[in-house]
């Protein structure tokens, strides 16, 4: 119960500008996208608007409650 509590609080911190879309599977793969910088966030959500799999968020990508993250950036942190 502490762990789905402090995921909660987390995911409170995060803005939501994409949602998951109604027919998307919880079964299936889904996507989290998002950046710090408000700016590219509305660009993911823009690009991504049509796809119901991708949910787009404004936020630290680490407070998600997730499987797995995949970061751009190199060996180098840039």
């Amino acid at each position: 119960m502490f762990r789905w509590l402090t995921a909660k609080a987390r995911r409170w911190r995060m803005k939501t500008l994409k949602r998951f879309g109604k027919s998307i599977s919880t079964a299936g793969l889904r996507l989290s996208l998002g950046d710090l910088d408000s700016r590219t966030a509305a660009v993911l959500a823009d690009a991504f608007a049509d796809t119901d799999a991708v949910e787009v968020v404004e936020g630290n990508l680490l407070d998600l409650e997730c499987d797995g993250i995949v970061s751009p950036a190199n060996s180098f942190g840039t």
